[in-house]
């Protein structure tokens, strides 16, 4: 069923909410930078829910390439992490709406569900940040000066959706400013909620190392999981079924 909501901005959202028969629990899907509700690793993780009889929302952030509403020069960690909030203020109103529920996202959707799960423990189940941006800091660190410099002086960058041919936009140089407030992986130890942390091994932009940095400072019940030759984006079907596999494999020991 889709649906179009408002967020706190005005700007519609459009989300994707599927309800498996007898469910068990609720989770709650987002895309990272650029991206959208039917890509391929999104709609993996949201088929391997369903399985589990886990009902799920995914949706399109504002400021991306779905359909929702902005302008992809605008998106920023924090406003995906506003969208997240509205749309699950919007779902606790709704009759299916289940707590404690699951939040699982990549790259800034990554950041975005951790930040989640700080601010509203008593809300999470469990954690499935996979390619997750941990910080501001972390992220500057994988681009060379010069990168930096040129983005800096022109203030923004051209963005090519690779799910999406022909489908361009700027990345703004306020999105690498407005990282800079964030680290996620400070109090994450005080989490209890169970995670799965899951990273391509060929990721140079949320690299393997800056997973197992989350991995090892987590609180709780814990499980990580590189695919090798993955780059950033699970693409391929032999990507996406590892992907599936290990996720299944979570979702049955906390479920």
């Amino acid at each position: 069923m889709k649906i179009t909501i408002q967020n706190r901005h005005g700007l519609n959202i459009v989300l994707k909410y599927t309800q498996v028969d007898h469910a068990k629990g609720l989770a709650f899907l987002q895309h990272g930078f650029g991206g959208f509700k039917e890509q391929s690793h999104i709609l993996a993780m949201a088929e391997t829910f369903h399985k589990n009889g886990i009902s799920t929302v995914n949706f399109d952030a504002t400021h991306s390439f779905g359909e929702s509403g902005g302008d992809l020069v605008h998106a920023t960690i924090t406003n995906h992490y506003h969208d997240l909030v509205d749309v699950v203020q919007w779902a606790m109103s709704q009759p299916w709406f289940q707590s404690p529920f699951y939040l699982a996202g990549h790259s800034l959707g990554g950041a975005t569900t951790l930040n989640y799960a700080l601010n509203h423990p008593q809300h999470v189940k469990g954690v499935v940040p996979t390619s997750a941006v941990v910080s501001g800091k972390l992220w500057k660190e994988t681009k060379s000066e010069s990168y930096l410099k040129n983005w800096q002086e022109k203030g923004f960058y051209e963005k090519k959706s690779s799910s999406k041919p022909g489908v361009k936009g700027h990345a703004s140089w306020g999105l690498m400013e407005d990282a800079q407030r964030y680290d996620l992986s400070v109090g994450i130890e005080n989490l209890r909620m169970p995670a799965l942390f899951v990273v391509g091994g060929e990721d140079v932009t949320t690299t393997p190392a800056h997973q197992k940095l989350l991995y090892g400072k987590w609180g709780g019940e814990k499980m990580y999981h590189e695919i090798q030759g993955c780059g950033h984006t699970f693409r391929s079907p032999e990507e996406l079924a590892e992907l599936r596999a290990v996720l299944d494999q979570w979702l049955y020991k906390v479920n």
